[in-house]
């Protein structure tokens, strides 16, 4: 009882803070998505002691240790455990969503027109909509296919890339994909150091990186609009 607890209290307090700013210049949705951040990074901190308080006696009498914890590592992201087999299953689903990601960065380029301009030049938006679905679901569940959910990867890495070379996508698809690369080796890297002989999951220090980049993204935001 007391690990959901925890994740409440730690919730609250994280969007507190934030309320007497957030409520006289933000709207309702924006202190819904700040309250959303926080109680992701709280529950990715605690997930794994919540899953093993509640659950693990149950199924470890029925499921089979090894896959006990394959399914533990799953929940939480990690890339513990795999090996060239993995980035082979990767790499058709990979290389098929970068080529086209890329190819259709161009096109992409005139949606900043807005929807009306862009279909005045010739461009199918509802197409390019739909493709553009396809091809983050290929990517994203491939991925999530082997590594598990690790988030917040997929919001840090664009948002820098478009910090460091604004918006035109022929740059930001691919220098993206190296910027989560380096996000998540890194992040990896510190699950595996910071409390040795502990292995943490990544994903939990993604959430731990992700949930503050994500408020801050939301009150630049939030600030801009009060602006102007």
């Amino acid at each position: 009882m007391a690990l959901p607890v925890l994740v409440a209290t730690a919730r609250d307090i994280l969007t507190e803070s934030f309320n007497s700013f957030v409520t006289s210049k933000r709207d309702s949705l924006t202190l819904f998505l700040i309250r959303s951040a926080c109680f992701a990074a709280v529950s990715y901190l605690v997930l794994g002691s919540v899953i093993a308080n509640r659950s693990s006696l149950y199924l470890a009498s029925r499921v089979p240790c090894l896959r006990l914890l394959r399914t533990f590592s799953w929940l939480l992201g990690s890339l513990s455990g795999r090996s060239w087999s993995s980035v082979t299953l990767l790499l058709p689903y990979t290389i098929a969503g970068f080529l086209l990601a890329f190819a259709i960065s161009p096109k992409i380029n005139m949606f900043i027109l807005g929807d009306e301009m862009a279909t005045s030049m010739g461009l199918s938006i509802k197409f390019y909509k739909a493709l553009i679905i396809v091809i983050a679901a290929v990517l994203a569940g491939s991925a999530v296919s082997v590594a598990g959910t690790i988030g917040f990867v997929g919001l840090i890495a664009p948002h820098v890339t478009r910090l460091l070379i604004g918006v035109d996508y022929r740059y930001t698809v691919p220098l993206s994909c190296v910027i989560g690369a380096i996000l998540l080796v890194l992040s990896d890297t510190a699950a595996r150091t910071i409390f040795q002989p502990i292995e943490l999951s990544v994903g939990i220090v993604t959430a731990v990186l992700g949930a503050p980049f994500f408020l801050m993204l939301l009150l630049n935001k939030g600030r801009k609009r009060v602006i102007f």
